[in-house]
């Protein structure tokens, strides 16, 4: 009897250790399920303060080269394009109201010179050689009044005695000395050819810029002549004297 009561109680202190056995492991692989879930451990802090520190190091090493680094070139947009040219500014405080230059003004740049001073009086006589340079020769010939195309019109004789075709036009216009926008005249004529050409200004132009209503109001007609080859638009750029016609 008191064999069958001892092997009672050895068996439940068996079983109580059993039990206690099973709650350390149940309680151990719940704090391994608690790490995994979220909640932060000595090992965790000591991980996320190296990569802290990781981070900073190299955002510190990245500024240093910011400040060590040689300062860049500016250049412009021309240089970055590899454009090496030198362009000319135009002088607009002598300019006119219509993009002209004063007549007392010289204007020069890389391709042309305009001449200085007073322009010079020519009498309009049928015949008169108003520009005779590089073998272009311009002659006088008349002016009249379209009352069908509502022109006025200096009629002129241009000859090309040269070897290239030349075209010619007119600048720096005023008519009764008032200025007045360009007038129609852009002849090209071709190495050994002639051509009858016409320096055109319409009525609204001259009514309006300089007062004129008739064709016996026009007293004097200032302008130059501007002779290039038609071919080169590099080529030089020749200008006469300025002149007043005189009617």
């Amino acid at each position: 009897m008191r064999n069958k009561a001892t092997r009672i109680i050895i068996a439940i202190i068996i079983s109580v250790a059993l039990i206690g056995c099973g709650e350390e492991k149940s309680s151990s692989s719940n704090q391994g399920n608690n790490n995994s879930n979220g909640i932060t451990t000595g090992g965790d802090i000591i991980a996320e303060s190296q990569a802290a520190r990781q981070k900073l190091k190299e955002s510190r090493e990245r500024a240093q080269a910011v400040l060590n680094a040689p300062p860049v070139e500016r250049r412009t947009s021309d240089q970055v394009m590899g454009k090496t040219d030198e362009y000319s500014v135009p002088d607009y405080a002598n300019m006119t109201g219509d993009g002209t230059y004063k007549d007392d003004y010289t204007h020069e740049d890389t391709k042309s010179t305009k001449s200085s001073g007073s322009p010079k009086d020519v009498t309009a006589k049928e015949g008169t050689v108003l520009f005779d340079e590089a073998d272009i020769r311009i002659t006088y010939q008349g002016i009249e009044h379209s009352n069908s195309m509502n022109y006025y019109s200096i009629r002129l004789l241009v000859e090309n005695n040269s070897q290239i075709a030349y075209t010619v036009q007119a600048r720096d216009c005023a008519v009764n000395g008032f200025m007045v926008v360009e007038p129609f005249f852009s002849p090209s004529v071709h190495p050994g050819m002639k051509e009858n050409a016409s320096m055109d200004f319409t009525d609204n132009n001259l009514s309006e810029k300089a007062n004129v209503s008739d064709l016996k109001d026009i007293k004097e007609l200032t302008f130059r002549f501007l002779v290039y080859e038609s071919e080169d638009v590099d080529g030089e750029d020749l200008y006469s004297d300025l002149m007043t016609l005189k009617f």
